[in-house]
This record gives structure tokens, C-alpha cells and sequence, in this order.
């Protein structure tokens, strides 16, 4: 297992090591906030918030006694979307390695 992960770090730059580090959390991201959505879309919540439509900040909503809040879903989705664009730069540079 050792050889495995040593050959492997010899042949792969730090850039990409980073990148794929960053992109593996940004996915992870993407995938909490799809399960907060996902929760607080089951979760029913009782007492005085539970007025359709009430507002708690700019992406979270009471509809119908359940939370619906889009925050952490779309932090992942930035996150993904400028280590994408980072990695797009990075490749197109001039000098960039082709393999």
C-alpha cells in the first residue's frame, strides 16, 4: 500500500494533488447541503414558526412548518464552482502539461 500511494505522489505535481483535495471537499459540501435540504424537508417543526412562508434570513424559509434553507447547498456549490474555475485557469496557462 505504501509503493502504491509513494508512486503516486511521485507522478502527480502538488497542484493536482491540491485540486483534487479541493474538489473532493467542494463535492462534499454540495453533498451536506443537499442533506440539510433533505432534513429539513422531513423535519416538521411545531409552535409559532410554522407560518407559511416566514422568512429566517436570505436562504431559509418556514413553507408549511418545514425548513427549507438553501445555505449550506449553495457554499458547496461555490466552492465547487472556484476550485472548477481555478483548475480551468490552471490548465489553460500557457506552458500547461498535455498528457
Amino acid at each position: 500500500m505504501r509503493e502504491h500511494v509513494d508512486r503516486l505522489l511521485a507522478q502527480t505535481s502538488i497542484v493536482t494533488l491540491a485540486l483534487g483535495i479541493a474538489v473532493g471537499w467542494s463535492l462534499f459540501q454540495v453533498a451536506k447541503g443537499v442533506g440539510d435540504l433533505v432534513q429539513g424537508l422531513l423535519t416538521k417543526r411545531f409552535g409559532g414558526d410554522s407560518i407559511y412562508g416566514t422568512r429566517l434570513d436570505a436562504t431559509t424559509w418556514i413553507v408549511g412548518g418545514r425548513v427549507l434553507t438553501l445555505t449550506s447547498l449553495i457554499t458547496g456549490i461555490v466552492e465547487l464552482a472556484t476550485v472548477l474555475l481555478v483548475a480551468g485557469l490552471i490548465a489553460a496557462r500557457p506552458g500547461a502539461r498535455t498528457q
